[in-house]
């Protein structure tokens, strides 16, 4: 939608645009707390407790665990989905251990 029409802005598509922004908003922040009593209600009932402590694993257990990974990523120039597909981990993983790896 135009705001401007031959080098002059359109005041109602301005306050149209504006109004849609509002709505937006309002929506956005409507979904906001919905998903916050989402949660809270099972956290009552002690359904729901959230990621577990300890359940991001370090870097280097992450090192560790996928060595084979790591070692080709070392020691040849292969893509990162060739890597992947020989030692059967996901192209993801891969890039995860390579990023680790330049850090």
């Amino acid at each position: 939608m135009l705001t401007i029409e031959n080098g002059k802005e359109n005041p109602i598509a301005k306050m149209l645009m504006q109004m849609l922004s509002i709505g937006a908003e309002m929506e956005n922040n409507q979904r906001k707390i919905r998903q916050r009593e989402g949660i809270q209600l099972p956290k009552i009932k002690g359904i729901y407790k959230g990621r577990i402590n300890g359940a991001r694993t370090s870097p280097s257990t992450m090192l560790d665990k996928y060595q084979n990974v790591s070692d080709l990523i070392d020691k040849s120039d292969l893509s990162v989905r060739r890597i992947a597909g020989i030692t059967g981990h996901s192209v993801n993983t891969v890039r995860k251990i390579k990023q680790l790896k330049e850090i």
